[in-house]
């Protein structure tokens, strides 16, 4: 296989990975919780970091499914999207990817009624990239992504050994 050819095939392999994990993660937190509609004064939480110190003081499933699931639901997005540029990307450029894509899903949430849009969501989505990038560059920093990120300026990453890109 050729170097682009592999390129080629790791940016469509990637670009499925990323296309279900959206799927996924839209049909998590744009399912309906709620079997009726919720009254507009109780579909929004402003207050910075109040339901998640609600939610580490009760513990339990409700702290796990609402704290540590937020934080979790993002770590994909920011470990895949630098693979998926090549690993031409920034912590910035990560950062407000998540903190838009939590956005867009915050407002459909307010909109369709049927969820609670939270502040303390967003935030935590935007950490949650945060990490996943964290862990993309330590990996990167031992090497162990170097084939999945391999350019035309280091082909020797997806060759045989030889240096010669095959």
């Amino acid at each position: 296989m050729s170097f682009w050819e592999a390129v080629a095939l790791r940016k469509i392999v990637l670009g499925l990975l990323l296309t279900g994990y959206g799927g996924l993660l839209f049909w998590l937190t744009l399912s309906p919780c709620s079997i009726g509609t919720l009254a507009w004064e109780n579909r929004l939480e402003l207050h910075p970091l109040g339901t998640t110190a609600k939610y580490l003081e009760v513990g339990g499933w409700l702290m796990l499914v609402n704290v540590v699931g937020n934080l979790a639901a993002f770590i994909p997005l920011g470990f895949l999207w630098p693979f998926f540029q090549g690993g031409r990307t920034s912590v910035w450029r990560v950062g407000w990817l998540s903190a838009a894509l939590s956005l867009l899903i915050e407002t459909l949430q307010f909109a369709s009624g049927r969820r609670i849009a939270d502040v303390d969501d967003l935030l935590l989505n935007t950490l949650g990239g945060l990490l996943g990038y964290g862990m993309y560059l330590v990996l990167r920093r031992y090497r162990c992504v170097a084939v999945l990120v391999a350019t035309p300026s280091c082909p020797d990453l997806v060759s045989n050994g030889a240096g010669d890109g095959t």
